[in-house]
Order: structure tokens, then sequence, then C-alpha cells
């Protein structure tokens, strides 16, 4: 949301209080440092190390085992897909010579594990360039397009209603908010009915929810207050607002996975087998997939809630443990040029109709064509996708005419990515229900037993974002072998 925040202020508005871009990032290179053990994922494990399976070959799966074999231990990771990543997939066939993210697209300058990672194994971060930075950004609210003069009023009630949440999380740990002394009520109370008693206009009210639902996958009514709380202090106050989309990963985000995957090796990484059965206690479990069952003093569960019943556990997973996860759809236009110039308007968009928020993927060079990226997430989500065939296709067409007229003429081929139809994934990402974070979330955080939870579910500070998969690996990772 970051990136269309910046694009969406109006140039005439003083700059937003806080740390530049810049600064966030310096803070984040010097943080990265401190994150990780220190020497790469190889060499034999230790005798007193504990065996671990990790179950999810995604960034939270494979973040936890390179940390746990940096480590020393002995470790394995089960992957039901045919390749890792999980809801991390760059896909290269859209436009040729240019990397289109289906799943986790957006690196923050204030995401230190991602950064960290990318020293690591050499990947390039590329800043998310604004195209055409004077072009008016189409915001449609209700049926109607708010006018260009319209939106700095409204932008100045939105700045308020950053300042007062931001202010807000100032006084919340963001990894531990259940500390807050008055965790609970701030833990119940949804976002929606914060914000509708802000004294600012109705449109600003209505638009910073369209903004925040669209982030969260979830509508305002459904995200908790403390949990926003969390996330604003975990993405640095005023930085969570400005810098928390500041890059892409040259050649894609699932170059990430494919590092830490190639550096723990294939023989520790095996995809293509769902797990069908785990068998936990106190101290050992076994996992068996159709194939092979291995003994383990550790077990990592790494996928999402949503797909844990396709698992046998034994016993049962404690009960109320599984967190709220939104549903979140993609949609993939590739048309023959880049339309919205002929209208003076920027590739970005924001609307509360079928398609909540639009941006333009990256280019191959020396090619005309562009691939334009709908978001939407919640009841635009599930509208989306009760449309298939030719009636989806005509659904996605129509939207983006209205919103960028001659887009119907330029339109190419289209590709719908359901993340919430999955059968691997079931959801789009996670964001805390009322009452969740010091329940479910607070639980997710220590170990049941020799079973440990990672996913950015379990992240307080990053739900929803990559950063947060990382940041739950490392920590299953601690969890797992506290003294290597």
């Amino acid at each position: 949301m970051s990136r269309l925040l910046r694009r969406l202020r109006p140039r005439t508005l003083p700059p937003l209080p806080g740390p530049t871009r810049r600064e966030v990032l310096e803070r984040s290179l010097a943080a990265a440092g401190l994150l990780f053990t220190g020497c790469a994922a190889r060499g034999r494990a230790r005798e007193s190390a504990p065996r671990v399976v990790v179950v999810g070959a995604g960034l939270a799966g494979l973040a936890c085992a390179h940390e746990l074999r940096a480590r020393g231990a002995d470790v394995v990771v089960l992957e039901a897909r045919a390749r890792v990543g999980g809801r991390v997939h760059t896909l290269e066939d859209v436009l040729p010579g240019a990397a289109v993210e289906a799943g986790g697209e957006f690196i923050g300058a204030n995401h230190p594990r991602w950064i960290a990672s990318a020293r690591r194994f050499g990947l390039a971060l590329e800043p998310v360039a604004a195209e055409e930075e004077d072009l008016e950004v189409p915001v449609v609210l209700q049926g109607e397009r708010v006018a260009r003069r319209e939106l700095e009023a409204v932008w100045r009630d939105v700045d308020t209603l950053q300042a007062d949440l931001t202010k807000l999380a100032r006084e919340v740990d963001p990894e531990a908010p259940w500390r807050h002394p008055f965790a609970s009520a701030l833990d119940l109370r949804h976002v929606w009915g914060w914000v509708e008693e802000r004294q600012v206009s109705r449109l600003a009210r209505h638009l910073f929810r369209v903004l925040l639902a669209a982030d969260a996958g979830v509508t305002t009514k459904k995200q908790s207050l403390l949990g926003t709380l969390a996330m604003i202090a975990g993405g640095g106050h005023e930085a969570f607002w400005t810098a928390s989309e500041s890059y892409r990963c040259r050649g894609g985000n699932a170059r990430l996975a494919t590092a830490l995957a190639a550096a723990l090796g294939s023989e520790r990484v095996t995809t293509g087998a769902p797990v069908l059965r785990v068998r936990w206690g106190a101290a050992s479990a076994e996992v068996a997939t159709e194939r092979a069952r291995f003994s383990a003093d550790r077990v990592v569960l790494a996928v999402p809630p949503t797909t844990w019943s396709r698992i046998a556990f034994d016993p049962p997973l404690p009960p109320g443990i599984a967190p709220q996860l939104g549903r979140s759809v993609k949609h993939l236009a590739t048309l023959s040029r880049p339309v919205w110039r002929e209208s003076g308007l920027a590739p970005e968009a924001v609307t509360d109709g079928p398609v909540s928020l639009t941006w333009s993927a990256p280019r191959a060079a020396g090619d005309e064509r562009v691939v334009l990226v709908s978001f939407s997430s919640g009841e635009a989500a599930d509208h989306l996708r009760s449309h298939r065939g030719a009636a989806g296709r005509e659904l996605f067409v129509g939207e983006l005419e209205a919103l960028f007229p001659g887009a119907r003429d330029a339109f190419v081929a289209g590709r719908l990515l359901d993340w919430t139809g999955d059968e691997w994934t079931r959801a789009g990402y996670s964001f805390p229900a009322p009452g969740e974070t010091t329940t479910r979330v607070q639980r997710l955080r220590e170990p049941f037993g020799a079973l440990i939870v990672a996913g950015e579910h379990a992240s307080c500070a990053f739900p929803g974002y990559m950063e947060g998969a990382l940041d739950s690996g490392l920590r299953a990772a601690r969890a797992a072998y506290p003294g290597g």
C-alpha cells in the first residue's frame, strides 16, 4: 500500500514526517547483519543437534531450514508442490523477458530480513519506479471518479488518520503486542469502528478503509485494531506508510526461494511430497508422506492454516490456534501498449469495486507490451472468483476499460491467479481478526511440545508480508534449536 500512498498523495501537500526511504534502508541494512547465525547452510550436523522436519518450502520453511543448518541441525524439508517458494512464485511466460509475480511482489526498505537475505545470496533489489510521476492516479469510489481537486482535501484527512494510528502504534511492542496495558480491549476493537469515530470527512474515512481492506485481504470490520497497530510499529511507524513497498528483486522474488533451497541441497529438500500424517508429542515426532517416514526431535509446520486439515495430526492440533486468512486474487492483463498514457493516467488505481488496486508489472526491454496487474481482496475477490472462462474475461476487461479507456482494444491475454482456490494454499494471506492477536497469534509464537508453527500468519510485525514469513522462519529455527 505504501507505493500507492506515495502516488496518491498530492504533491501540493507537505511531505510526511519521519525518516526518508534511504534512512529506513540504512537502518535495515544495519539490522540485517544481526539477524542470522552468520555461516552458510552447509557441513555436517552436530552430534547433539536435533533432527528437524520442516513441512512446507515457502519462504518461512526455507528460512527456518537454512538457519537450522547454519546452527548444525539435521534438517529435511518436505513440500507438496513441484516447486519451492509457496506463495512466492515468479512467472516468466506472461511476457517473455519480464519477471512477473504471481504472489508476493513488493519488498520494503523496512524489511531487514529480506534485505539480509538478498545480500547473503547476491540478489539485486531494484527500486519500484513510479511511472509517469505527474500523471493522475484514478480513484473510483461508489461508482464515481474522485476529482483531483477533491482528492487533495480528502488526502489531508487521510494524513490525519495515518498520524493518529501511528501515534497509537508507538505504544505497542510489535513483537509482543499483548503486553500493552489495554491489549485485550484494543484487540477486540475492529479498525472500521476506530476509523468511523475520527472527525474527518466521510469520503476520507471510506477511502482509508478501502486501502486498508485491500492491503489486509479482509474488510476493516474483520481487522483487529491491536493487530494493525503491531503491524505499523513493526514497519517502523511512519516508515510503514512510506517504505513497505520500495523494491522488487531483479529476476523475480522466487530467486530467494531457489537460493535458499540450493544452499540446503537437493538431498534435504523434497518437492512433490505432501505430508499425510504427523504424530507428535512433547519431545519427538514422526512425519509421513506417501513414500517415506521421518523420525524427528522437532517438526516445523510452515504451511498456511487453511491447509492444516489436509494433514492427520496425532494428537489433533490444539483447538483455537488458526488465525484468520483473507481471500485475494491477482489478474494479469497483457496489453499491446500502455493505454493509460493515452488518457493522461498512471497505471496505479484504487477502487471500491471488483478491482481493488492496479499497477504495472516490470516490462521487458524493447517490448511495447505491458502487463497490468489487478489485485482484489475479500468480497471483491469472491466476486471475481465466481466468474470463470469468457464471463471472467469480460468482467476484467470491462473493469479495466472503465478505468483506462482503450484497454479493451489493447487486451491481448489475461490470467487469473486464484490463491484462494489453490489446493496447497486455500487463501490469500493472514490478518488477525478482532480478538485473535492476544489469543491465537500469541499462542502460535510458542512451541507445542515437539511441534512449532511458522509462516507469515505467526508474525505480529509483518502479517501478510514476505518479511513476516522470513521473520517467523528464523524464530521457529531458534525455538527448534535454541542452543545452536
